[in-house]
C-alpha cells in the first residue's frame, strides 16, 4: 500500500476480489467493482498483489513426485519491431516460454481408493529453454535432494539428472503427452483458459505477475482463509 493514494478499504476489496474464487479478474472488472475512474491505479494495485504473492511462494520448495514440462503463453512483445517477420513456432515473437512444475501426492478416497492428486505448482517465465535456463530454474524452485522429476525427453531437461534424486525422461507423441504428465498438462489447459478468456491480452513484461497470481491461488485451493492470506503476504512485503 505504500505510496499509494487508494484508500485502505479498496485494497481490502481488491483482496477480496482477488481471492474470492479459484479464477481470476481482469482489471477492468475489478475498476468496475470498485467503482474507481481510472484504470492505472487498478492495475498497479493488482500487480503489486501478485508480486506479494509470488514473494510469498518463492519461500517453498517443491519435494517429492513432481511432473515438469514447458508450455508457451501468448503475450504482447512492446519492443518487437511490427516490420520483423512473424516467426511460428518456439519462436514467434507472440510467444512466451513458461516453465511448469507440479508435485503430487497419493492419497486414500472415502471408499479406501488410492488417487494420485495434484499438490502443489511453480511456474516460471523463462526468456528462453537452454540447459542452462531450465536447471537453474528447476535448482530454485525444488528441494533437490529429494525430489523425483518425470518430463518430456525435451533436450533442455537432460542435465536434471545430475541436479535432482532421480530423473524420469520419456519420449511422449503430442496426443499422448496428457497421460504420462497428468497433471502438468492439466495446470497448462487451466492457465491458458485464464489468460485467454479473462485477461485476453498480457504484456510480456508482467507475465510472470499473472504466473504468480494462478500459483498462489492454486497452492492455497483448499485454505478457508484466502483473504487472511493475502493480507499476511501483502503487510510482509517491503519496497525499498
Amino acid at each position: 500500500m505504500e505510496d499509494s493514494n487508494l484508500p485502505f478499504r479498496i485494497w481490502l476489496k481488491a483482496m477480496h476480489l482477488m481471492t474470492i474464487t479459484k479464477k481470476s479478474i481482469s482489471a477492468l472488472e475489478m475498476q468496475r467493482q470498485l467503482g474507481l475512474k481510472r484504470y492505472e491505479p487498478v492495475l498497479y494495485m493488482m500487480h503489486k498483489l501478485r508480486i506479494a504473492m509470488g514473494k510469498r511462494d518463492s519461500k517453498y520448495e517443491l519435494s517429492g513426485d513432481v511432473e515438469l514440462d514447458d508450455a508457451f503463453i501468448t503475450v504482447i512483445r512492446i519492443d518487437k519491431d511490427k516490420n520483423d517477420p512473424l516467426k511460428r513456432g518456439r519462436g514467434s515473437q507472440k510467444k512466451r516460454s513458461i516453465l511448469v512444475m507440479v508435485s503430487k501426492e497419493t492419497i486414500k478416497t472415502k471408499k479406501g481408493k488410492k488417487v494420485e492428486v495434484p499438490r502443489f505448482v511453480k511456474l516460471l517465465a523463462m526468456d528462453n529453454l537452454d540447459e542452462t535456463s531450465v536447471t537453474e530454474g528447476v535448482f530454485d524452485s525444488v528441494d533437490t535432494a529429494n525430489t523425483d522429476i518425470k518430463s518430456d525427453a525435451y533436450p533442455s531437461f537432460r542435465k536434471l539428472k545430475d541436479l535432482v534424486r532421480s530423473h524420469k525422461p520419456k519420449v511422449t507423441p503430442p496426443n499422448k503427452g496428457h497421460v504420462y504428465l497428468k497433471w502438468v498438462h492439466c495446470i497448462i489447459g487451466n492457465l491458458k483458459r485464464i489468460t485467454n478468456g479473462i485477461h485476453h491480452h498480457i504484456n510480456d513484461e508482467n507475465l510472470q505477475l499473472y504466473l504468480n497470481e494462478f500459483a498462489y491461488k492454486f497452492n492455497r485451493r483448499n485454505f478457508d482463509c484466502r483473504f487472511d492470506n493475502i493480507l499476511r503476504a501483502s503487510l510482509a512485503m517491503t519496497w525499498g
